[in-house]
């Protein structure tokens, strides 16, 4: 506001200095028309002398009068001069005072352009500062998703090496259940081979004492102490046909009929998430069919390598009904192996 106001006061001077100029003009174009009056004043009255020389008495009153009008005329001529020269030193002055103000709002402008510059190189600063701390968070941040990324990253290859360990227990325990069976079978069919040598070994064992008998009857002489040796051959012998009858019928001894699953058993759910993941895999898993048909224990032998199918295989076959294995015509119990695959089709 103070800066408007000196900027309106040095206006209101100036055009107060060029109504002065003007008004100066003016008075000096009087007092040159007054001069120019005097002037012909002066001349008239040098007329009115050379006439009043030969007219006398009133030329003199005339030349008197103009004198006295001449002398007023050039005092007049002296204030208005005098005016002008007061009037010319408050022009001055208020010149001064015009150049002054405006020295001091050129000074006021120089200093707000010197504030508006610090302010643009505050600015400048500040916003290099801002642009210096965003890098820095976006660089920050790069460096936590990379550690994320690779945090993930070891998840997943431990994920993965668990999976792996697991599968590879999982192949070490078929392999083991396979060594079983293989030990199983061959000592069942071990047993059956020596079940069905058996009545062959006896067979020949009853052969053997018919064929040193002839000679006894060439004997009669000997002492009776030798019919005591006679008797344990043939009392013995009746014995041994009671031990062959076992081999001959083998499905009397373990399980004559497997256990098996009925075919209108639930099919597993696959589980939304894992077709979303497209997970697949076989899951053999290990029933303990019971004599009435339920699923008793339920365990996985082989995992699919993703625990959502396991479950979901575990689920579907405990609800499960089974065919029961039967044993001399009774139904047991019996482990039974259930492959489940889990396998995405367009």
């Amino acid at each position: 506001m103070s800066l408007m106001r000196a900027v309106r006061d040095a206006t209101e001077s100036e055009t107060r200095a060029d109504m002065w100029f003007r008004r100066a003009g003016e008075l000096l174009d009087e007092v040159s028309k007054l001069r120019e009056q005097v002037a012909s004043a002066t001349a008239v009255a040098a007329l009115v002398k050379a006439e009043a020389a030969g007219a006398g008495t009133t030329a003199r009153s005339e030349v008197a009068a103009a004198r006295s009008e001449a002398a007023a005329l050039a005092a007049k001529c002296d204030l208005l001069q005098r005016q002008i020269d007061e009037r010319t030193e408050s022009l001055a002055l208020d010149d001064e005072h015009r150049r002054r103000h405006v020295a001091e709002i050129e000074a006021e402008r120089s200093e707000k352009r010197r504030m508006a510059l610090e302010l643009s190189y505050v600015q400048q600063a500040r916003d290099i500062a801002e642009k210096e701390l965003g890098s820095e968070r976006r660089a920050r941040e790069r460096a936590e998703g990379e550690l994320a990324a690779e945090k993930q990253a070891r998840q997943l290859a431990d994920a993965e090496r668990a999976r792996q360990e697991q599968r590879a227990n999982t192949l070490r325990g078929q392999v083991a259940d396979l060594e079983h069976l293989l030990e199983l079978a061959q000592r069942e069919t071990r047993r059956h081979v020596e079940q069905a040598t058996t009545p062959m070994r006896a067979s020949a064992a009853l052969v053997a004492p018919t064929a040193i008998v002839p000679p006894a009857p060439a004997v009669p002489s000997v002492p009776p102490s030798l019919p005591s040796v006679s008797p344990p051959v043939s009392p013995q012998a009746p014995p041994a046909p009671p031990a062959p009858p076992a081999p001959p019928s083998p499905n009397k001894t373990g399980v004559s009929i497997s256990a098996t699953y009925n075919v209108s058993n639930a099919k597993p759910v696959y589980p939304a998430m894992s077709k979303r993941l497209n997970e697949q895999g076989m899951v053999v898993l290990r029933v303990l069919v019971k004599s009435d048909g339920t699923a008793g224990a339920v365990e996985v032998k082989s995992s699919s390598g993703y625990p959502r199918l396991d479950q979901a295989a575990l689920d579907a076959v405990k609800t499960w009904r089974f065919n029961p294995a039967a044993s001399d015509g009774k139904t047991i119990d019996e482990w039974y192996q259930v492959p489940i695959p889990f396998k995405l089709q367009n």
